[in-house]
């Protein structure tokens, strides 16, 4: 019965993802989360040694070769190849979900000042204990700073002209903050969006592209922890007026979670027509069980 319930499992995955449905409709959606190609590949994997075991050699063969397939379409969707664009106007941001770095945040902190950004989006920073409210402060004295629901913080070393903040659904969050920053008037749009996997991303997705819509004209940066793999069929209202900057300009793989093994690609940044993604790469860090995205921008 396990080895039936794991083959029907990857069926309906690997359709998912072929017939471009993906998590369109709300009753498949958890599968296609838990499908992503490593993921298959894995399973076809153990699929093979389950038919070696029982003597179908043919069966093992066949299922090696889907393996291997899986591997190969993984590696053409997921790896990127940009070089880095030199550009004097160029504008770094940083965004990283530090997953409540308490014991941690001297060494984040040291990482993040190494990467010398211009602006430095934060998920679970932690942003309702004063007391780390007050060591990002502290910490980042050179940079405006800005707390918001959802454990979000902005960063932005210049100044933060106006912001103002709701949830895009239930447990989904977002924050807008009017920036100046290298003599350039920037619009950042930070969002976490919920983490429960039965949920549909609809609501949220579609209530961000609305919102992003109303500023596509602008020097537009949005991101966050979105937790839907940007393959996502929600994402498809975003990309009329946005640009995911890893798919633009990446470097490496797409996926930044879980460390140290990255299934999926959660964390991400887009960026409206009049911005341009320079270079955007997904570091390594065993500072996180996310990956942090660092992204370097031309703007108006």
């Amino acid at each position: 019965m396990a080895a039936l319930a794991l083959r029907i499992w990857l069926i309906t995955g690997i359709l998912l993802r072929v017939t471009r449905l993906r998590d369109r409709f709300h009753p498949f959606s958890l599968i296609y989360y838990t499908t992503p190609w490593p993921v298959i590949a894995l399973g076809l994997g153990i699929m093979a040694l389950h038919h070696g075991r029982l003597g179908h050699r043919h069966r093992v063969r066949r299922y090696l070769v889907l393996m291997i397939g899986a591997l190969i379409t993984w590696v053409a969707l997921s790896w990127r190849s940009a070089p880095a664009a030199n550009d004097a106007a160029k504008l770094r941001v940083v965004l990283w979900n530090v997953a409540r770095a308490e014991t941690r945040f001297p060494k984040i902190a040291a990482w993040l000042h190494k990467e010398d950004p211009d602006i430095i989006a934060i998920a679970e920073a932690e942003s309702a204990n004063p007391q780390s409210a007050n060591r990002w402060r502290a910490e980042f004295s050179g940079y405006a700073t800005r707390f918001s629901s959802g454990g979000m913080l902005c960063l932005v070393r210049g100044e933060i002209l106006e912001s103002k903040s709701g949830e895009l659904a239930q447990g989904s969050f977002y924050a807008l903050h009017r920036v100046r920053v290298r003599g350039r008037n920037v619009t950042v749009l930070q969002v976490d969006i919920y983490a429960r996997p039965r949920s549909s991303r609809r609501e949220p997705l579609s209530r961000l592209a609305e919102l992003a819509k109303n500023h596509a004209d602008e020097n537009l940066v949005v991101l966050g922890d979105f937790n839907t793999p940007a393959d996502s069929a929600h994402f498809d209202a975003l990309r009329t007026g946005l640009s995911n900057c890893f798919e633009t300009a990446g470097d490496g793989i797409a996926e930044t979670w879980p460390f140290p093994v990255p299934l999926l690609s959660l964390d991400q940044i887009w960026v409206s027509r009049a911005m341009r993604p320079l270079h955007c790469t997904h570091a390594w860090s065993t500072l996180s069980d996310h990956r942090p995205v660092i992204a370097d921008l031309a703007a108006h």
